[in-house]
């Protein structure tokens, strides 16, 4: 693993991370990270990759993890700038670095939100989704529709105005951006979604062709069902399988949010690997929305992987 610096579009320097396979690269993939997530994360997924011929590249948004510089209070960043600024440039470095290379990308929650909302200027080979969403409240059931309501409409504004930015402390993983936090709050407070402030992202979601797998789970307190569906009707194009996974089925207790990239859950990353190899093989034919498979199939795809 190899520690880089990459200029997002307005200069400022994102930290970043190279993972190299032995030999040639079959491909490489970018993981997009979901919000207050540091990149270090998805270090035992990126190393898993690696050993399957894969280039990859992981980094952090300004403000996070090694994209961070000093304190938060009255440092300049929103959702859009994550977007416009940061992943865009590090798309592009990734294709620039080996062009010839299909680029799959991998995006989680936010990241999956954005990975094919951005400026079509470089071919996405291939697409995973995991726990992508909307985050509009009223998708959620109560009580958690009444907490999401509570934290958008008055713990964010409270905690940004009196200190400056978001903690960590409160739940989210790493501090984060006052400014990153009132526009997700504003979207979070729209049906709409990003598309409220950002029409353009719908635009390019819908006109988006290739590959796609989006995985979302059962116990996955973020992404309620309904978020999930809206973030595949934005992908109207694309040939698209949704699978919705239950933990019990599958052979593990929990998965949530974040347990897809936890070495413990290694046993879903054969999802992945089918996935990957079908793209890259012209051979991958999805159903256009699965909203829930069945056990039988699950384990048989699960089985397959570890063969």
């Amino acid at each position: 693993m190899k520690t880089l610096t990459i200029e997002a579009m307005d200069g400022f320097e994102l930290g970043a991370r190279l993972y190299e396979p032995d030999g040639a690269p079959r491909a490489q993939v970018l993981i997009h990270a979901a919000t207050a997530t540091p990149q270090r994360y998805y270090q035992a997924f990126a190393e898993h990759l690696c050993t399957r011929g894969f280039r990859v590249l992981t980094y952090d948004f300004r403000g996070i993890g090694a994209s961070r510089r000093g304190s938060l209070r009255g440092f300049a960043a929103s959702m859009s700038t994550w977007a416009e600024q940061d992943a865009r440039a590090v798309v592009r470095h990734t294709h620039a670095r080996a062009p010839e290379l299909p680029l799959l990308v991998v995006g989680h929650s936010f990241g999956g939100q954005i990975a094919l909302a951005l400026p079509d200027e470089v071919p996405i080979a291939g697409a995973l989704m995991v726990g992508a969403q909307s985050g509009y409240w009223k998708g959620f059931e109560w009580p958690d529709r009444g907490a999401m309501w509570m934290l958008w409409n008055v713990m964010v504004p409270a905690v940004t105005s009196t200190m400056g930015y978001v903690p960590g402390w409160m739940g989210i993983g790493e501090d984060l951006p006052a400014g990153v936090a009132r526009q997700w709050a504003r979207w979070c407070l729209s049906p709409g979604y990003f598309l409220r402030e950002h029409p353009e992202y719908g635009v390019r979601m819908r006109s988006h062709g290739g590959p796609v797998m989006m995985l979302s789970f059962s116990d996955d307190d973020y992404v309620p069902l309904p978020n999930a569906r809206w973030l595949l009707d934005q992908l109207r194009s694309a040939r698209v399988e949704h699978r919705h996974l239950v933990p019990e089925e599958v052979g593990l207790d929990e998965i949530g949010h974040f347990g897809f990239f936890r070495r413990k859950n290694a046993i879903l990353w054969s999802l992945a690997n089918g996935y990957f190899d079908a793209v890259l093989d012209g051979a991958w034919k999805p159903t256009r929305v699965a909203d829930c498979l069945q056990e039988a199939d699950i384990m048989a795809d699960l089985h397959y992987g570890r063969a």
